[in-house]
C-alpha cells in the first residue's frame, strides 16, 4: 500500500506499508497464521505509520470504496485526522440513511465550472451515526456532475473530522476526486513506462528495498520537474510530463562532449 500527498502541483510518496501473505506475517512473529491478510489491515498499520511520522502536519486523508468501515473511520478519529472517502453501496451505512433522507429532494448547491464545463448537483447531509461500528458522526454529499460530451457521473463520499466536515462542497468534491490523480501520476506511470510491474526480488526486504528506493527517486524527479522547472501539469494527462522531462534529460547526457565526473560530484568537502 502506498500514501501519496495529493496537491495541486505534484505529488509525493509520504509512507509504504505491505500487505503481508502468510509466510510474510509469520516472519513478522504473527502467531496461529493461517491466510494472507486483507488490505484494511495494511491500511490500519499504515495510519499508524502516518501519524507516528508526520502527527498533525496531516490534515485529512482521502480513500477509496473499500474503506468506510468502523475500524478505519475509529482509527482516523483516534488521530484527530479528517477524511473524504468514496461510498459505492446504495445498500450499506451511511449511504442509505444518506438516500432516504434525499429522496425527492432538490439539491441544495448548483455549480457551473465553466474551466472543466460541468454542471455539478449536490445533496448534503450531515450528524448521521447509523454506521453500527463507528461512534462519531458523519457528513455524507452526493454530486451528479453532467458534462456536454460526457455520460453524467455521480460520486457519493462520507466525510469525518471537524474540520473535513466543515469543507464546502465544492473543495469535498475537489479533494475526492484528486485521488485518482495518482493513478496517472504513478501507479499507471509507474507500470506502463518504468517497468515496475516486473518483480525484480522475491525476497520480502528485497521487495521492500526496491520500493523505497524507487518512491525516492520518484519523489525527487516531481519535485525537480514541478518545483524546480516549474513546469505546469499539462497536458492532462502528467504521464506526458514527466516523459518528456526524462527524454530531454537523455538526449542531453547523450550529448555530452566528455564523461560525467561523477567523483567530483560527491565531493562534499
Amino acid at each position: 500500500m502506498v500514501a501519496v500527498l495529493i496537491g495541486p502541483t505534484l505529488d509525493i510518496v509520504l509512507a509504504l506499508e505491505p500487505v503481508r501473505n502468510k509466510q510474510a506475517r509469520l516472519l513478522v512473529g504473527e502467531k496461529n497464521v493461517t491466510t494472507d491478510e486483507g488490505e484494511l489491515t495494511a491500511a490500519l498499520r499504515l495510519i499508524d505509520r502516518l501519524h507516528a511520522v508526520y502527527g498533525s502536519f496531516i490534515d485529512a486523508m482521502v480513500f477509496d470504496g473499500l474503506y468506510p468501515n468502523g475500524p478505519i473511520l475509529t482509527k482516523l478519529s483516534e488521530y484527530k485526522y479528517g477524511a473524504f472517502i468514496v461510498l459505492r453501496h446504495d445498500n450499506h451505512e451511511p449511504l442509505k440513511e444518506a438516500l432516504a433522507l434525499w429522496r425527492n429532494q432538490p439539491p441544495c448547491l448548483m455549480v457551473e465550472d465553466k474551466e472543466k464545463k460541468e454542471h455539478i448537483e449536490f445533496w448534503d447531509v450531515d450528524d448521521i451515526e447509523t454506521l453500527d461500528t463507528y461512534k462519531g458522526k458523519i457528513r455524507v454529499f452526493r454530486a451528479k456532475i453532467s458534462h456536454p460530451h460526457h455520460e453524467q457521473r455521480t460520486w457519493c463520499a462520507a466525510v469525518i473530522g471537524h474540520r473535513a466536515r466543515s469543507s464546502p462542497l465544492p473543495f469535498a468534491l475537489k479533494a475526492l476526486r484528486a485521488r485518482w490523480h495518482i493513478e496517472n501520476t504513478a501507479f499507471h506511470q509507474w507500470v506502463s513506462y518504468w517497468n515496475f510491474n516486473h518483480v525484480f526480488h522475491h525476497t520480502p526486504n528485497a521487495v521492500m528495498a526496491v520500493l523505497l528506493i524507487w518512491s525516492l527517486v520518484f519523489n525527487v524527479l516531481q519535485l525537480f520537474v514541478y518545483r524546480r522547472l516549474k513546469r505546469p501539469r499539462r497536458p492532462k494527462d502528467p504521464t506526458y510530463t514527466i516523459r518528456h522531462i526524462v527524454e530531454v534529460m537523455l538526449r542531453d547526457i547523450a550529448s555530452l562532449p566528455h564523461p560525467i565526473p561523477w567523483v567530483e560530484l560527491i565531493d562534499s568537502s
